[in-house]
């Protein structure tokens, strides 16, 4: 019959679920979480700056600014005159200037620095500027990293709508996700999630921050509730493109209560003992805080989820052959193989497994993934091994309907005969 593949990018199968309206809704939605992360920056850097080089504290203090001075002209003061008298009031006059929105990103309503807890005001100052610090550094990363997301997300919307006009302009069957989606939108989805998730992660080492994100899930998954009452029992139900992964949310729900209930027993160590833990895990752990510790556990955590699924896909040909190999070899035998049945798809295995089908239905079903599987190689020019290797892996991974398999065939065969 000779070659009958067709060229990579003819492979543009799309859902109607990338090019919904709740997909442009949620790049809304990140778009003025991104927003509120930049404003909440700037503003702890301003007012930081401000508040240090224009407010008046120490007033009565004795030495070069008997009229007490700025927090800036103090720390001038203390490297050029370290063995004054007066530092321990200085320290404790710094300790005690306030920044609103710093202080509330640092749970400080909840009692703050107590510098009687300190046997040195110097240790109390030391303490109050590391906090600050620290809290600037994690909004900074968590923004950083959400702009970052955003672009994602500005550029899976563009490819989305590529492939829709693609779609539009070959009529493809778009009824089923599983046969509709690309490796390109799988690929930059999966990476578009686990960046946004890694923004998060950094956003609740700041309880001002942690409040921004829970606003975000609060309207993202009431849209997405909505949309669930909206589009039940109809066609629009294949819309919804909020079906996150339910352990994601279970991990960075953990990661929030974790930081923010740390947050304020750090605070309240720090208000009635003066003890401050960053320092003592710092220095049991040489990697640093526990903050630091979990936000690379849970980032690990999502990039070993990333590159598990990559993996599969790159060597779904073993997949392949070891089920060309029982299902030649033993024909309907092959079902008495455990290892065998976990290597078959959703469409077979639950069912089976369940007790709704019977062995000879189960046979019916491995005979058209067989005719599936020589199809889509047959199809698909073996040169682009992405696009083939992800399809394949779909038959084995998100197949739950014969349907789905007829729709991919059908796709091919529209895809080919234009080409």
């Amino acid at each position: 019959m000779g070659k009958q593949y067709f060229a990579s990018d003819k492979l543009k199968f799309i859902n109607k679920s990338y090019i919904d309206t709740l997909s442009i809704i949620r790049l809304f939605l990140w778009s003025i979480f991104v927003t509120l992360m930049i404003t909440f920056l700037i503003l702890m850097i301003n007012e930081r700056s401000y508040i240090n080089a224009h407010t008046i504290c120490g007033s009565g203090i004795v030495g070069e600014y008997p009229q007490g001075t700025t927090i800036d002209n103090w720390l001038k003061y203390i490297a050029q005159h370290p063995d004054s008298l007066s530092l321990p009031n200085i320290y404790q006059a710094m300790v005690n200037v306030h920044h609103p929105i710093i202080d509330f990103s640092l749970m400080s309503f909840l009692g703050g620095i107590s510098v009687a807890s300190f046997t040195d005001y110097a240790t109390a100052w030391n303490v109050h500027d590391q906090n600050i610090t620290l809290a600037y550094s994690y909004v900074f990363i968590a923004t950083m990293i959400s702009v970052i997301a955003l672009f994602m997300y500005l550029y899976v919307n563009v490819i989305m709508l590529h492939q829709h006009y693609v779609e539009k302009k070959l009529a493809l069957s778009t009824k089923y996700t599983s046969s509709s989606v690309s490796y390109r939108i799988f690929y930059n989805k999966m990476i578009n999630e686990f960046i946004t998730n890694l923004a998060i992660i950094f956003a609740f080492f700041n309880f001002l921050s942690t409040l921004i994100v829970n606003a975000y899930w609060l309207i993202l998954y009431s849209v997405k509730w909505i949309n669930g009452k909206l589009s039940r029992n109809s066609d629009l139900a294949v819309l919804n493109t909020f079906a996150s992964n339910r352990n994601d949310l279970i991990y960075l729900i953990f990661i929030m209560i974790f930081q923010n209930a740390y947050t304020i027993l750090k605070t309240i160590f720090i208000k009635e003992f003066g003890v401050n833990l960053d320092l003592i895990f710092s220095i049991v752990l040489p990697i640093g805080t526990i903050t630091v510790i979990i936000g690379l556990f849970i980032k690990n955590l999502l990039s070993s989820k990333v590159s598990a699924t990559l993996k599969a896909i790159r060597n779904i040909n073993v997949t392949v052959n070891n089920f060309d190999v029982f299902f030649h070899a033993a024909k309907m035998a092959a079902l008495d193989d455990y290892n065998f049945v976990t290597i078959l798809p959703p469409m077979i295995k639950t069912p089976l497994t369940n007790g709704t089908i019977d062995k000879n239905q189960a046979f019916v079903l491995m005979q058209q993934l067989d005719e599936a599987i020589d199809f889509v190689k047959h199809h698909i020019n073996p040169k682009k091994a992405h696009d083939l290797n992800y399809l394949l892996w779909v038959l084995f991974n998100q197949i739950n309907d014969i349907d789905e398999i007829t729709e991919i065939k059908t796709n091919l065969l529209k895809l080919h005969s234009k080409h």
